[in-house]
């Protein structure tokens, strides 16, 4: 899902961009689901690699940084079951048929809710001071804009508007709040660490 809204430009679009879920493009009837599935376990394999990766710092975590580790963990598992139990067929299309609660639906709300952890912990970890000040504006732009977003699809899902551009704004701040992972886990991303360890 998080190449999705590229790779849909780059197939012309073959679903209705105001009507789908990105989630559709990888449903077990799509033609696309190889490639727009692999992107997603692409996506969930790059944060574990980035984890361990920036795990030598491990020692040096706030807890809020740990908390945050975590949730990257469990965002990576779920991306897994997520492509794993797919939708049967796109839903935003006349001849599918709607699902209720589905494993899916499950492991995309786990996904969600994770990243909301994450970026509702950067935003504490821009609060007490422990983001570069040269990131926290960038950092804090990323962090609004995802979880204002997620919470006004969590709303309008209830209704019967559609919320595809919606949605791919928000997987756009999710991709980048993915690429923050760096700057969010690095105990040198707080600027009285880089001035001590100088010292």
């Amino acid at each position: 899902m998080y190449a999705s809204f590229l790779l849909e430009i780059f197939f012309n679009f073959p679903l209705d961009p105001q009507m789908s879920y990105l989630s559709e493009y990888f449903s077990l009837d799509s033609p696309y689901r190889l490639v727009f599935a692999t992107s997603d376990l692409l996506a969930a394999t790059l944060s574990l690699a980035g984890l361990i990766c920036l795990s030598d710092f491990y020692r040096s975590w706030s807890r809020l940084q740990q908390l945050i580790a975590l949730f990257f963990v469990i965002f990576s598992i779920a991306t897994v079951f997520d492509v794993t139990f797919p939708l049967r067929c796109a839903e935003s299309l006349d001849f599918c048929e709607k699902t209720g609660l589905t494993a899916h639906l499950i492991a995309s709300a786990v996904v969600s809710g994770s990243l909301t952890v994450i970026a509702l912990s950067t935003l504490a970890l821009i609060y007490v001071g422990h983001i570069t000040e040269r990131y926290r504006i960038f950092l804090s732009v990323i962090v609004i804009c995802y979880v204002v977003l997620t919470a006004i699809i969590a709303v309008i899902d209830f209704t019967a508007y559609p919320v595809g551009y919606l949605q791919r704004g928000q997987v756009f701040f999710s991709c980048l709040l993915l690429a923050s992972a760096g700057l969010v886990l690095t105990p040198y991303a707080n600027s009285d660490t880089r001035i001590s360890s100088r010292s």
